[in-house]
């Protein structure tokens, strides 16, 4: 269910109508049905659009992450002879096969399909333009799976006009590891490898010298999946404690305490290592010191770094 406040989304453009998806503009929805009408009608020439942007409405796509700053936009063409009217707009979204609509206080219910009188509406008084914009939800989603969003309208005291066929979007969890990298490039690389470890962890830095496995590649912000890897590689062989001792000085690290446990970075470096940990197997050994990694590119064994 769309479970988060829903913010106004001001519509600085209006999109036009197409037959065919189109990147760069809502979906025309086909069809059309009015309350009073359990068929498709061919009189009405009301339209609907839905769209899902993730750049503010330059480009449509049909799927998103959960955690992606999305934009749900829809668009009501009401009949001719409506335009001008006062109106009432409906937004329902059948979320995993449940019935939710939003009422007019932002807030998603439940709805018990097929019962129109029990609809209500999102926004009331509204003025019917010939196109007229539906703001069916801006932020990050929240929750996973497939969302078909159905949009109407009903011109004051008269029937209300929707769409029969829905717009179905997918939106996908991130994984432990997708969640990770987006923390590694966001804070992990520029707060702390950037600022202490490539001090020494590079090639043909004090650590690589001295046998360290951790080398990280510059410049870094055109090698952070290779330096990602390298910490998740690390991870597998030595586990989540075994780093978190090294930055506060212990396992013989020869750098000394780059950061201390109630520090901002170590909090943020812990849950960073975490979140690679749960998509990795438990580790089953602890490698010797002097254990050759196959994974590391520069063929050192683990020394005092």
């Amino acid at each position: 269910m769309l479970t988060k406040s829903l913010s106004i989304l001001t519509l600085a453009l209006l999109f036009p109508f197409t037959s065919t998806a189109q990147v760069t503009a809502p979906t025309e929805l086909p069809g059309v049905r009015f309350a009073a009408n359990n068929n498709p009608s061919a009189d009405s020439n009301a339209r609907f659009a839905v769209g899902l942007s993730l750049d503010g409405g330059t480009t449509y796509t049909t799927t998103a992450r959960v955690t992606d700053k999305i934009s749900i936009i829809g668009k009501v063409r009401p009949e001719t002879g409506h335009v001008g009217m006062t109106g009432d707009l409906y937004v329902v979204d059948r979320v995993n096969g449940v019935w939710f609509m939003r009422n007019s206080a932002g807030a998603w219910v439940p709805w018990i399909y097929p019962q129109i009188p029990a609809l209500v509406p999102y926004k009331t008084g509204v003025t019917l333009t010939a196109d007229t914009p539906v703001d069916v939800y801006s932020g990050e989603l929240g929750t996973n799976g497939t969302h078909q969003i159905f949009i109407g309208y009903k011109p004051q005291g008269g029937n209300l006009y929707y769409s029969p066929t829905p717009k179905t979007l997918s939106f996908t969890q991130l994984t432990s590891t997708d969640q990770a990298f987006s923390m590694f490039v966001t804070s992990i690389s520029p707060n702390i490898i950037q600022s202490r470890c490539i001090l020494c962890h590079v090639k043909g830095g004090l650590a690589e010298t001295a046998g360290a496995y951790h080398v990280f590649v510059q410049p870094l912000t055109s090698n952070l999946e290779t330096n990602f890897n390298t910490f998740k590689n690390l991870i597998s062989l030595r586990g989540v404690s075994f780093i978190l001792t090294k930055v506060t000085g212990g396992n013989a690290h020869g750098g000394g305490a780059q950061l201390t446990a109630s520090s901002a970075d170590y909090s943020d470096l812990q849950s960073f290592l975490n979140l690679v940990a749960q998509d990795l197997p438990p580790v089953m050994t602890t490698p010797d010191p002097g254990m050759m990694d196959p994974y590391n590119p520069y063929g050192n064994s683990y020394g005092a770094y």
